[in-house]
This record gives structure tokens, C-alpha cells and sequence, in this order.
């Protein structure tokens, strides 16, 4: 579609005349999907699905505030539990065997994935013993059922560099056993593959992490190994005795047992953070004083950070007492009229997820006059029923310290020294 100067018409951000879709101000998967607080027909679906949705799916799956997600939000808004961290995670086996693969799910609790785990052999390579383990019988024939599709003469091992860039290594299948070929750099991988991961010694002492193939709650298959000529080996191995491994499956399967210790791996990116909180206050912004105020001029460098990135607005110098204590339950954001340290008017954004969570701080627009039509206001969100509440500084804070309507908020900031 066309686009106009986002400062006259079309998308708050882009500019784009449509089509339009409805953006949630505070992201559904954070528990903000109120039909209320919706910005309609003033965002495009371009925005929307290809640069936000994107964008907040790292933050609720794989960073800091996923982790807080998994632990304090009991459901998302389809009544199902959050998705499990994406990481890579290996969970402790009480047995004294070595560190299985398996993902921290809602909750906090660790979740084992049917996997064949792999010994290792003379001279660093492979041995033919094989092992198999998973939560219950039902995933292991899930496992199964995928490798027969996935073990055919031809293949490929993809290893994943970020959201767009992966490195194919094409396998086929001779004499027995499964031979590399050159590997390529793709953009996107093939539906249907195997993905290699190295493996990496975890930090607990005296432990080893397990080379092993197994399946993702996804449903993606990996296989974790030294390099592509070890995993190769893995894979012929599991080829060849594939047969004699489903034989093994109508025998009683022992689930293992797991305590709640993981090796926890992360690639979480800062600034993925940061853009999602510039644009809650951007989206708070046009909300509660009108679209029309975010296309001034002073809101673009904030506007550009939150769909490209680059530099980030710069951070507002405001105490974290400020919000007063953590409320049970709560995401609270505050937006408030307050001059900058050269004396000119801004609009600040202070936001605080998951009730003890770090407050993050960002100017949103610097002005060198007043600037009609904003003042200061406090949202909280119940991320547990997706409702939004609207109030003053003043009340926000007689409800955090559990005051009574009568009490005055001043006295919250006497020195107490």
C-alpha cells in the first residue's frame, strides 16, 4: 500500500495506508487483552504482524521477562499455560547420569523430552550403545514416529544463527551410513529437518551434557553432538537400529525422574526489551490522549527505535520509589509530564511487569514548549484476568502501601532519615 508522512495520515508508525489492524496497547501475551484498550484503525497489519508481533514473541519466549511470564502468569488468554522458555536447557537426572535435554515449562517446572541418548566411544567417536528416555510412552512414539518420517536417503542438518540466517548441511544416505555434503547459508529452513545444536559441558561440576536426538515439545527434532560428522554417525546409528529401539517400546518405559535443577541457557537481546517497552508507551500515549499526539515530530525518535531499533530514547532520570512498592498481580505503568535536565518539558515512561520486576525508564518526546493535551496518569494491568485500570499517581500509591482513601500521599516521601 501507499504511504503518506505518518505525521498527517495513515499508520502511527509507518505511514502505510492500511490496511489496518487492531494493536493491542499492552501485548495480549503480557495478560493486555482488554477489547478496550485497543488502538483500531490507526496501526497497520504491516506494523503489527511483521515488526511487533515478531518482535514481542522474543521477549514472551526467550528473556528475562519470559522467565517471570512462566512463573507468575498461570494462563494466556486462550486459557492455556505460557509457552515454555525457549533456551537450551539440560535437566539433572537423580539417578547420577548424565544432563538430559529438556525445557523449563509453566510454572517453573522441568519438563523431559523423549530422547535416544548416545555414548561416546573410543578416540572421540560413537559408541553403538543407545538409551532410551522421555516424560511417558506416548512421547517416545512421538519420537519415533517423526524419525521415520525424517530418516530418508536424503536430509537435511540445519543450525540455527538467528531469526534469519541458518546454516544447511545436506546428508545422504550410502552405504549404510549418512555422508555431509558442502553446507549452505539459508534465510529459512526447510519445513522438514533435523537441527543441530553443538553440545556444550554444562557448569555443574562432574557432570556431562548427554549427546542425544530428541523432540522438542514443538515437535522439532535436534540432535545435540560434538559437530555435523558426530551427528551424522548419531543418525545412522538410530537408522540402522531403528527397528530393534521400537521393539524395545512394548516394555515398561521408566519415567525419570528430575529435580528442579537446570543448566539454562538464554540468548535473551536487551534491546528487544527495551523496543517493547518504548512501544507500550507509545501505544499507552496514543491511547489515553489521542492518536494525533503521536505524530508530532518529537515522538519519532522513540517511534523509529521501536520499529528498527538503533539508538534508544534516552533513559529518564526518575528514582525507582517513584511507583512505591510491587503490587501483587500488577503490571503498572506510569506516563508523566516533568521537564528533562536542561529544564524542557518531557514525557516520561516508567514501566514495572510482573509486580517485582526492574522498572524500566525512557523519555518518550522532549518539547520546547508545554505540550497541551497530556499530563500524568498510572495504568495497571491484571495480567492474570487482562483487565486495565486507569488512575492518578496519588491513588496508585495509597493502593501500593495499602493506605486508606484518607491518608495523604505527601507523607509517602518525607525524609524518614
Amino acid at each position: 500500500m501507499s504511504s503518506l508522512d505518518r505525521h498527517i495520515a495513515g499508520c502511527l508508525y509507518c505511514g502505510r495506508l492500511g490496511p489496518y489492524s487492531d494493536e493491542h496497547v499492552v501485548s495480549a501475551g503480557l495478560g493486555g487483552d482488554d477489547p478496550a484498550w485497543m488502538l483500531r484503525g490507526c496501526v497497520c497489519s504491516s506494523c503489527n504482524t511483521s515488526t511487533f508481533s515478531k518482535l514481542e514473541a522474543h521477549v514472551l519466549k526467550a528473556s528475562p521477562i519470559a522467565l517471570a511470564r512462566l512463573f507468575k502468569q498461570p494462563t494466556t488468554r486462550d486459557g492455556q499455560p505460557p509457552s515454555p522458555l525457549q533456551a537450551r536447557t539440560t535437566l539433572q537426572i537423580t539417578d547420577g547420569g548424565p544432563q538430559l535435554a529438556g525445557e523449563l515449562a509453566a510454572r517453573g517446572q522441568p519438563r523431559l523430552f523423549a530422547q535416544v541418548v548416545f555414548e561416546k566411544g573410543g578416540r572421540g567417536g560413537i559408541s553403538d550403545q543407545l538409551a532410551l528416555t522421555g516424560p511417558d510412552l506416548a512421547a517416545i512414539q512421538r519420537l519415533f514416529v517423526a524419525l521415520r518420517d525424517l530418516l530418508a536417503d536424503e536430509l537435511s542438518l540445519i543450525e540455527k544463527h538467528t531469526a534469519d540466517a541458518f546454516t544447511a548441511t545436506p546428508i545422504t544416505w550410502q552405504c549404510g551410513t549418512y555422508h555431509a555434503n558442502a553446507p549452505m547459508q539459508t534465510r529459512k529452513p526447510p519445513s522438514s529437518c533435523v537441527w543441530f545444536e553443538p553440545v556444550r559441558t554444562p557448569g555443574t561440576t562432574g557432570r556431562i551434557e548427554a549427546l542425544s536426538v530428541f523432540q522438542r515439545s514443538s515437535g522439532q527434532v535436534v540432535g545435540r553432538s560434538s559437530d555435523i560428522a558426530h551427528l551424522c554417525t548419531m543418525l545412522s546409528l538410530l537408522r540402522s537400529n531403528l527397528d530393534s529401539l521400537a521393539a524395545a517400546l512394548d516394555q515398561p518405559v521408566a519415567s525419570a525422574t528430575v529435580v528442579p535443577r537446570m543448566n539454562l541457557q538464554v540468548k535473551a537481546e536487551l534491546d528487544a526489551i527495551h523496543r517493547t517497552m518504548v512501544k507500550i508507551g507509545l501505544n499507552l500515549t496514543a491511547h489515553l490522549f489521542s492518536p494525533g499526539v503521536l505524530r508530532r515530530a518529537e515522538f519519532d525518535a522513540a517511534v523509529a527505535y521501536a520499529m528498527i531499533g538503533g539508538t534508544a530514547p534516552p533513559r529518564a532520570q526518575l528514582p525507582s520509589e517513584l511507583l512505591g512498592p510491587a503490587i501483587a498481580e500488577r503490571h503498572v505503568f506510569h506516563l508523566s509530564v516533568n521537564t528533562d535536565p536542561h529544564g524542557n518539558p518531557a514525557l516520561f515512561f516508567m514501566a514495572r511487569l510482573y509486580d517485582g520486576g526492574p522498572i524500566e525508564s525512557f523519555v518518550l518526546a522532549q518539547f520546547v514548549a508545554p505540550a497541551a493535551g497530556l499530563e500524568s496518569t498510572v495504568v495497571h494491568v491484571d495480567y492474570t484476568t487482562n483487565q486495565f485500570e486507569q488512575m492518578t499517581l496519588e491513588e496508585h500509591l495509597l493502593r501500593a502501601y495499602g493506605l486508606t482513601g484518607g491518608a495523604d500521599p505527601a507523607l509517602l516521601f518525607q525524609d524518614k532519615s
